[in-house]
């Protein structure tokens, strides 16, 4: 399977199970671009340059801060997770402080005896109060 098509199939998953717990999504789309007569080309398409995907939604039972959930979610295989937490770290100060920035890693495949790391989603967002990646779940 190809790296494109592996990473399409993990946004999906991710897309469904963001809608899964009531969120709205949008789904970083690729940008078509024609490079000469009759030839165009798939250009991936970030939300900002650096996310996946734009979650809301709205939790009346929260305090009036909080009503309103808004994520940015990079969503990754595991294996480029150190420079995925780069890229989204030096957006933080664009973003405003009720943005929740988030990357989510992806790790598939057969369980295996010698696993030291669970296989599944690992989600991490960013903490604005000392810049540290700290686990969601």
């Amino acid at each position: 399977m190809s790296s494109r098509r592996e990473g399409n199939r993990v946004e999906v998953m991710a897309e469904k199970l963001l809608e899964s717990e009531g969120y709205l999504v949008e789904r970083a789309r690729p940008d078509l671009r024609w490079i000469g007569p009759g030839r165009c080309r798939s250009m991936a398409h970030d939300i900002f340059g650096a996310f996946d995907f734009l979650a809301v939604r709205r939790d009346r039972a929260a305090p009036p801060r909080w009503r309103e959930q808004i994520r940015l979610i990079q969503v990754t295989k595991s294996k480029s997770a150190a420079s995925r937490r780069k890229k989204v770290a030096a957006l933080e100060p664009l973003i405003p402080d009720i943005i929740s920035l988030e990357v989510w890693r992806w790790r598939g495949g057969r369980p295996k005896n010698s696993d030291r790391k669970p296989r599944g989603w690992t989600k991490e967002y960013l903490d604005r109060q000392d810049g540290t990646w700290k686990g969601l779940e």
